[in-house]
């Protein structure tokens, strides 16, 4: 790094730039054409100004160099016109003519240019700043008492020492030699310098990777959403900003992501996706279709986020599920072994209103009800499940004692059991399976293979009993013994008394996104049926187990937020089930993607294995469903919590498919085909 040069010190009174041409007279003369010149300069005439302006110059004052010369005396009569006898001395006047007519023009563009609108603030002309409620101006900063003593008395105590001192250092520095100044290595100087450039331009690149692709989009709704509410209210204009593009966080695929803004006289909710949904799924189709054309496969792969780059979501603490009451102590999830056949009778938890998630059901098949059996439906108690009692064979009538007062609920409920009929109350029975699970068994046996139920999970045991056990429930509390209830025997027929799964109450979900009440809708509700859509939909009746998992799941969500995008599963194409692949490339409709497939099966299973920490896996994916430990804490889950749209959720559809397959073969009497 080389010594600057020593600039030289000019006199204050010199004035530095180029010279004025034109003073006294000259100046005056030029001034009085300004008018000319502003109009010439409107009209794009300043060609035609320049010329007359020069000739009438010359005629005036000559065109003798040096242009700044004044004149002798100011005549009101024109100087005479010269004759030039030879072509030199024309040629020499048409130079002058130039040059003068040169110094002119820059001039008048120097002194009398368009004046400047005064720029105002930002927030008085830019109305969508001004509904953005930006701040152009800052607010005044705090100054450190350093600072504020500088402010104060610089000018009287520290200006005088300031300025000799500094001629004192600008005296040395230029007194040094150039080996006394290289005091900063130029190497590392420029290294420095190119290294801030490559900063400054990476900050000015458009996004190349993945991951910079899917920050820009999960951070584009909180740049976005602020420019369509400034939109919506300047031009009272309902606003749709929709973007079109491969999505890094769902392996590439082109979908739509987009901001709606009503205009301020309209209500805030009724948007263009909420008021036609219909016609807005059609847009959005053709949205991307056209970028399925506009995105080539390979730039749709290259945008792919990595499954290692994706983020984990941090632990979860499970709140409890709608069908359990709260409890301080949470009862111990322990299966129930096959009771003897002189065992007594068994106790029901008093912290629950409904049946433990943890008891496994019988699997028994249903016997034929003969032609004139007329069994007796009573409807639910407010704390109790559902009971239908059939005719039995002529026994002594069994005494029930009264059930317990029902635990403490979030719901109001009546101080007593509402009666069913004159003199009788629904007493608490035996939990035997339901009608839909004993023709789960029936398929089983029928099509030859194991077809696992919705109610089955593979890492809980579940051993059979051998005949529907007799629950003898604790006696009431001595303050309030309501009566003792019987059940009527009608005709000597086989008793089984049916206890259908107690459905949960539908969740609050006013204030959940759009996509999480679609996914609580879908998973709940049997799927609507196109000839009776105006009828009510009805809750899938597959069990308490189900309902209890469906819980546990929304539960989950809820506690993360209810993500619509972030860590998914890796995407395992080649052991997953294709109809996932299938159903992620039709845009993820809420509807029922049909299993005619005995592969998916296994392709589940095996997906699920795949899914499991390490400590669980014992066998082979081919039979994992019999080769899986039982779930502890301790256990690595990172793999499992993946809350996007490709992870946990993935698992709760599948399996939602699953179960309606299963529905349809046991009502219609069809077989999955291989």
């Amino acid at each position: 790094m080389g010594k600057k040069s020593k600039k030289k010190s000019n006199d204050p009174g010199v004035k530095r730039g180029a010279p004025d041409h034109f003073k006294g007279v000259k100046q005056q003369f030029l001034d009085l054409q300004a008018v000319l010149y502003q109009q010439a300069l409107d009209d794009g005439k300043t060609t035609e100004f320049y010329n007359l302006v020069t000739r009438d110059f010359v005629a005036k004052f000559g065109d003798m160099e040096p242009f700044a010369l004044k004149p002798t005396e100011d005549s009101a009569t024109p100087p005479p016109v010269r004759e030039y006898v030879d072509e030199g001395e024309a040629a020499d006047a048409t130079k002058r003519w130039s040059k003068l007519r040169t110094k002119l023009a820059q001039w008048y563009r120097s002194k009398y240019k368009r004046p400047e609108v005064a720029k105002s603030a930002p927030t008085a002309i830019n109305l969508f700043a001004t509904a953005l409620r930006i701040d152009i101006t800052t607010a005044p900063r705090r100054l450190s008492p350093f600072h504020y003593y500088i402010k104060i008395h610089y000018a009287s105590r520290v200006k005088e020492e300031h300025e000799r001192r500094y001629m004192v250092a600008m005296k040395r520095y230029e007194d040094a030699t150039e080996e006394e100044c290289n005091v900063i290595d130029e190497p590392d100087a420029e290294a420095a310098h190119l290294k801030e450039v490559e900063e400054w331009e990476a900050q000015k690149n458009a996004p190349k990777t993945p991951q910079q692709f899917h920050q820009q989009l999960q951070f584009a709704g909180d740049v976005l959403r602020p420019i369509a509410d400034a939109i919506s209210v300047q031009m009272q204009a309902a606003v749709s900003i929709c973007i079109i593009g491969p999505v890094a966080d769902r392996n590439g695929e082109i979908e739509v992501q987009s901001i709606h803004s009503n205009w301020p006289g309209g209500l805030s909710s009724a948007t263009w996706l909420k008021h036609d949904p219909v016609g807005y799924d059609l847009a959005e189709q053709s949205m991307c279709a056209y970028g399925r054309a506009n995105f080539s496969v390979e730039e749709c792969k290259r945008r792919a986020l990595p499954a290692e780059h994706q983020n984990e979501d941090a632990g979860l603490q499970m709140p409890p599920s709608r069908s359990q009451s709260p409890s301080a102590i949470p009862p111990p999830v322990l299966p129930i072994p096959p009771p003897p056949p002189d065992a007594g009778p068994l106790r029901m938890s008093p912290s629950r209103s409904q049946l433990p998630a943890a008891v496994p059901l019988p699997v028994l098949p249903m016997p034929p009800l003969p032609p004139d059996a007329d069994p007796l439906r009573m409807s639910p108690s407010s704390s109790q499940s559902p009971v239908a009692v059939t005719p039995s064979p002529p026994l002594p009538p069994l005494p029930f004692p009264p059930p317990p007062p029902p635990p403490p609920s979030h719901t109001p409920a009546p101080a007593s059991p509402r009666p069913m009929s004159p003199g009788h109350q629904s007493p608490a029975q035996a939990p035997v399976l339901s009608p839909h699970l004993q023709r789960v068994q029936q398929v089983d046996d029928h099509l030859g293979f194991d077809v696992p139920g919705m109610l089955e999970w593979p890492e809980y045991g579940r051993e059979q009993l051998l005949a529907p056990p007799t629950l003898t429930l604790p006696p009431p509390p001595p303050p309030t013994p309501p009566p003792h209830a019987t059940v009527n025997v009608l005709k000597p027929h086989p008793a089984y008394t049916i206890l259908s799964a107690t459905t949960s109450k539908m969740p609050d979900m006013s204030m959940w996104p759009l996509h999480a009440s679609d996914a609580c809708e879908f998973l709940l509700y049997e799927p609507m049926d196109d000839n009776n859509a105006n009828e009510m939909r009805e809750l899938r009746n597959w069990g308490i187990e189900w309902d209890e998992c469906v819980d546990a799941f929304l539960a989950t969500m809820k506690t993360a937020g209810f993500p619509n995008a972030g860590a998914s599963f890796p995407p395992m194409t080649d052991i997953r089930p294709k109809e996932i692949g299938v159903w992620m490339r039709s845009r993820r409709t809420w509807i029922n993607v049909p299993i005619t497939d005995d592969a998916f099966k296994l392709a589940w299973w095996s997906w699920w294995y795949a899914l499991q920490p390490e400590a669980r896996k014992l066998g082979t994916s081919s039979d994992a469903h019999q080769h899986m430990s039982a779930p502890a804490a301790e256990m690595n889950w990172k793999g499992l919590k993946k809350m996007g749209k490709n992870g946990l959720p993935l698992v709760m559809i599948s399996l939602a498919w699953w179960g309606q397959a299963l529905n349809e073969v046991l009502s219609g009497g069809q077989t999955l085909s291989g």
